[in-house]
């Protein structure tokens, strides 16, 4: 009989892409948060397509009417019921500005299946994995837990660690 063993993989998970650092120029002398909504709205929803999540809203705070350069606010993004929280920052006084998302963004279900056959690798045996349904919206330094089980029905605790841009990510079977 096959039991599970303790493991830790550097992970290949891949999560729903993380928005790296964008520029845009959404102005003139004034914010136009319609066109930054739009912008930070069309980038998500290109990035994740290849999962299909669409961003449904986008809402600001309100740096002021007229910010200065360097002046930071957030934006958070409703992708499928999931804050995606974008910083923004002033980087001209003709209201261009830089954006990039703090949280990746993790389908659970798609998880499960691409953990599946690295977890199954690294133990030597075919397992099941179970990281449950949904999305969660998450930041370096976080962890999800998955369920992982053999054909005999023992199971175990699949803990995943979230690195900055998910790519340095790693899973440990506890």
């Amino acid at each position: 009989m096959r039991t599970l063993r303790t493991a830790t993989v550097v992970a290949t998970l891949a999560a729903l892409p993380v928005l790296a650092a964008c520029s845009a120029s959404i102005g003139g002398t004034t914010l136009d948060h319609d066109k930054l909504n739009d912008e930070i709205t069309t980038k998500l929803d290109t990035e994740y397509a290849k999962f299909p999540r669409t961003v449904s809203s986008v809402d600001c705070d309100d740096p002021g009417k007229d910010p200065k350069v360097g002046t930071k606010f957030q934006c958070v993004a409703d992708v499928d019921g999931t804050d995606v929280r974008v910083d923004v920052t002033t980087t001209t006084e003709d209201m261009d500005v830089k954006y990039q998302t703090v949280d990746t963004l993790y389908d659970m279900a798609y998880a499960s299946k691409t953990l599946a056959p690295s977890v199954s690798q690294r133990l030597g045996f075919q397992v099941n994995v179970n990281c449950g349904n949904g999305l969660k919206a998450l930041t370096p330094g976080s962890t999800f837990e998955c369920r992982v089980s053999n054909d005999s029905g023992e199971s175990d605790t699949l803990t995943y660690f979230v690195t900055e841009g998910g790519g340095k990510d790693r899973w440990e079977i506890n």
